[in-house]
């Protein structure tokens, strides 16, 4: 680094953290020094119980567009990248690719992502295995959120049948034993903000609004019985009466006295039934919207030019997000603990590898390898590493040749040859006499085939149409001169056999 000297004296920046969420007086938890998740809907709404929100994920639409978001990115192909360019580096990598290729990686990153982007934070317990030597990963089980809190230091806390309001430290008790994904736009604190503070009116509106869709359709689908009695009609009839009329509705038959009378009322409506469907519709797409950014997946026309591809562009947007927050979540947590366990001294002055989910989808691929082709024409070089991390192709499986070499005819004839059985050993005299023929220019096998080849571009000359031409052909044969051919292909023929022969004299 440069030296700029100064006569001024350095001054150094301040770095402590001076707005840190333990002095957030509404979130402090008062004696218990835990952290109050900041989510209103949970305050006002659910006296603070987490547990609401998988009342809401078990709706139809919310559950499938959870499903949805997740699924886009546990589809994508993930890889482990090395730390640095070192043997030891790429053997770390392979060991972690085999590891987590070894359990349901797919089914713990859907447990993270799902209950990640819906209450903003998930909890993974990472069960570790060891034999003969090796540290690996059984399973990563995913753990209610209502069962943990945090405290003030931002460590994780486990709420006990012993300890059931402050918990127990698991940061400090069982270190490396639980993996923690946090997701939200405004995740300043261990919780997170998650999307069900967004989705809990909608969800709330649908779910009370189908409620009363039923009552309307109950009370409008059949007429409603009145039952009429004579004045002077003791309890005991008016109680026969009224069970009369509550079983109109569900008996085939019933039975009254004489005296009494059961009408039919149809109640007049003075609104529409499909106030309700709209409703409830409107509350879907607003929850769509939410959890996915667009409402293409449900709604969209098929084949609608502009329709679907837009929007999913902004779909691609929210994948895009959600694999970055999944992998710096896994890298800053499992993968180095991992590492640390099985390769212990492996970090001390290095960077750990990491996971990394492509994202790109095969357009931009095709364009990337567009741009690549003509960098590379103008002389631009590349590394194996540049195509291993833009395609997520194995170093180990390809190689980087020079294209200018492989264009030359010289290069293409080496390179074919090399290829071919027995291609380092030395041709014998016999198989040079042959291999002389292949190296004639282009010039020499021209004059070999002119006298051969000239009545024929005669006849082509001469006729007036491809008809003509094809019935001329026959005819030509016997104009056609093969005599210098022959005598080329007679001697070469001739000096392969008497070095073939001298060679075996030798040789005896």
């Amino acid at each position: 680094m440069t030296e700029i000297k100064s006569k001024t004296p350095q001054t150094k920046p301040d770095q402590a953290e001076v707005a840190g969420i333990a002095l957030d007086p509404k979130l402090f938890g008062g004696y218990l020094k835990t952290l109050r998740n900041p989510d209103k809907v949970l305050t006002l709404e659910a006296g603070g119980d987490i547990s609401i929100y998988d009342d809401i994920g078990r709706d139809d639409r919310v559950g499938g567009s959870l499903r949805t978001r997740a699924l886009a990115v546990i589809g994508k192909e993930w890889v482990i990248k090395p730390a640095g360019e070192e043997s030891q580096d790429q053997a770390v990598a392979d060991y972690v690719t085999q590891v987590f290729t070894s359990f349901p990686f797919d089914l713990a990153r859907r447990d993270l992502l799902r209950g990640g982007v819906l209450k903003g934070y998930a909890i993974s317990e990472i069960m570790w295995d060891v034999s003969e030597g090796d540290i690996s990963i059984r399973a990563m089980k995913h753990r209610a959120q209502r069962r943990f809190v945090f405290d003030v230091e931002g460590d994780l806390r486990m709420l006990t049948r012993e300890n059931s309001w402050r918990g127990e430290n698991m940061s400090k008790h069982h270190p490396r034993k639980f993996q923690r994904f946090v997701s939200g736009d405004e995740a300043e604190t261990p919780y997170g903000t998650g999307l069900g503070r967004e989705l809990y009116w909608p969800w709330w509106f649908k779910k009370n609004g189908i409620k009363f869709w039923l009552i309307f359709v109950e009370k409008f689908a059949a007429p409603t019985p009145v039952g009429k009695y004579p004045n002077g009609t003791l309890t005991p009839e008016k109680n026969t009466l009224l069970e009369a009329c509550q079983a109109f509705q569900t008996e085939s038959g019933i039975i009254i006295p004489d005296t009494m009378q059961i009408d039919l009322v149809e109640a007049a409506r003075s609104g529409n039934i499909s106030t309700y469907y709209d409703l409830a519709a409107f509350m879907n797409d607003a929850m769509t919207i939410t959890i996915l950014g667009q409402t293409a997946t449900t709604q969209g026309t098929a084949g609608k030019l502009g329709n679907d591809t837009a929007q999913e562009d902004v779909r691609a947007d929210l994948v895009k997000a959600d694999a970055d927050a999944l992998c710096e979540s896994l890298n800053e947590q499992v993968v180095r603990w991992l590492v640390d366990y099985q390769f212990p001294g492996y970090s001390n002055g290095r960077k750990y590898p990491r996971i990394w989910i492509d994202c790109g989808d095969e357009e931009d691929h095709k364009l990337l390898s567009e741009r690549d082709l003509n960098l590379s024409e103008t002389g631009v070089r590349f590394k194996p590493r540049h195509y291993a991390d833009t395609y997520g192709i194995p170093e180990e499986t390809f190689a980087v040749v020079d294209p200018q070499k492989v264009a030359t005819p010289d290069a293409a004839g080496t390179a074919a040859s090399d290829f071919a059985e027995g291609a380092e050993t030395e041709l014998t005299p016999e198989q040079e006499a042959i291999e002389g023929l292949k190296k004639s220019s282009t010039a020499e096998l021209q004059t070999l085939a002119d006298p051969l080849l000239e009545p024929i571009f005669d006849i082509f000359r001469e006729s007036a149409s491809l008809e003509e031409a094809r019935g001329r052909i026959a005819d030509a044969f016997d104009d056609m001169d093969a005599t210098l051919l022959a005598k080329t292909l007679t001697e070469a023929l001739f000096s392969g056999a008497l070095a073939g022969n001298i060679d075996a004299e030798r040789n005896a």
